[in-house]
């Protein structure tokens, strides 16, 4: 029996916000399906623009100027 996690991808570009949901057994197996789901969307991305993925178990927040306060927990990104 395979064990799912929830994950959490967050956009950072101009506006950040939760971009998509993703269920998967680890950290690493999140990272590979996002790069094959969201393969388009990785290659227009522009300078300074970002995707981060961590664990649904954290609280998602954002400051006032709407920008992503990072939990603690284990997380990637892909980053330009």
């Amino acid at each position: 029996m395979k064990i799912s996690l929830r994950f959490r991808t967050i956009y950072h570009g101009n506006l950040q916000k939760l971009y998509s949901t993703i269920d998967a057994a680890s950290l690493e197996e999140v990272n590979a399906i996002f790069h094959i789901r969201y393969k388009e969307e990785i290659n227009k991305m522009q300078e300074g623009e970002a995707f981060y993925i961590f664990s649904e178990k954290g609280k998602l927040e954002f400051d006032e100027d709407h920008r992503l306060i990072f939990p603690d927990i284990d997380m990637t990104g892909i980053q330009k």
